[in-house]
């Protein structure tokens, strides 16, 4: 029981407080990673597309513009530095390899 003019302590585990910010920051960066990576298969699909048409264009005897060829290339590239970029761990790190194999061979 606390009698009036007591004086009260309050103690702050530490530790406990600097494990819940750290593993709070640990999920908000897997999610933030995951986005990306999320993000970056949706372009990479949309080029897979761009290759897809370009390759049926020419299949049927159709000219393709250097520009067009270019402009792919540079796209292609721009993505795959993109995805070169995010670091991830555990299961992220392999998601994130299959994504640069699939678009390696994807577009070779």
């Amino acid at each position: 029981m606390v009698k009036d003019g007591s004086k009260l302590e309050l103690l702050v585990d530490i530790e406990s407080r600097e494990r819940r910010i750290l593993e709070t920051l640990k999920i908000a960066k897997k999610e933030k990673t995951l986005k990306s990576l999320t993000e970056i298969k949706g372009e990479v699909d949309k080029l897979a597309k761009n290759v897809a048409a370009l390759e049926a264009a020419t299949s049927t005897g159709g000219v393709i513009a250097e520009l067009d060829i270019q402009t792919l290339t540079e796209n292609l590239m721009r993505t795959l530095i993109a995805l070169d970029e995010i670091y991830g761990e555990g299961e992220l790190k392999l998601q994130r390899r299959k994504q640069v194999r699939e678009e390696a061979v994807g577009f070779a």
